[in-house]
């Protein structure tokens, strides 16, 4: 039995195990998630609008540029978007079987490459902040944490919307606040590997399912 044999097979008998999801069956999980995302949506509108609204510009704001990223670092930055942009919409379509076989075939490819590409980024970033000077950024220190993570909180909260001044403004030496040091570490150390490990995982397993149908 040939390749194309096997994923013929493959996918007639996976139809019996995914429920298809139809305009007529939308599951709980999906229609629990559409409405978080409109309402992180919301969420942040409205603070745009009351940051917009409650913060007077400064006439004599005139002071030069800093970028606090290479070229590099913004580089990978858009790298790792449009990665992740053709990985949700390449497994989503093929999820929800919104094309035919043979548009599958491609996007299954397009994903696994996009998935490899996203895992050297990743490695990258790993080498760089172990050897280079970028590190540093990403180390936490506890103490005191709590204190500065609560007057992060609360400028986020009201503070930026009344034209205060940052409790810990983005400079070269220090990148990220309190609140933001913890989302990146916990996202680019925690939840990116595990998304990487089950991507591997699957990607492995798919020749001895095949060797199992056969």
């Amino acid at each position: 039995m040939n390749p194309s044999q096997h994923a013929e097979q493959f996918q007639s008998q996976l139809a019996n195990y995914v429920p298809q999801f139809t305009p007529e069956f939308w599951p709980m999980w999906l229609i629990i998630a559409g409405v978080l995302l409109v309402g992180m949506w919301l969420v942040l509108g409205l603070h745009a609008l009351l940051r917009a609204r409650g913060v007077k510009k400064s006439a004599t704001d005139h002071g030069e540029k800093i970028y606090l990223y290479s070229k590099a670092v913004r580089l990978w930055h858009w790298s790792n978007a449009l990665l992740f942009v053709l990985l949700l919409a390449s497994g989503l379509i093929n999820h929800f079987a919104l094309v035919g076989a043979t548009a599958v075939k491609s996007l299954v490819a397009v994903h696994e490459v996009c998935g490899f590409l996203l895992l050297a980024c990743w490695l990258g970033f790993v080498l760089i902040n172990a050897v280079g000077g970028n590190g540093h950024h990403y180390r936490i220190r506890r103490q005191g944490w709590l204190e500065r993570a609560a007057k992060q909180t609360r400028f986020y909260l009201f503070g930026i919307m009344q034209g205060e001044e940052h409790p810990f403004p983005a400079t070269t030496q220090s990148k990220f606040n309190p609140l933001q040091q913890v989302a990146y570490v916990g996202v680019m150390y925690g939840l990116l590997p595990l998304l990487l490990l089950t991507g591997c995982c699957v990607s492995i397993r798919k020749p001895w399912e095949m060797c199992f149908l056969a």
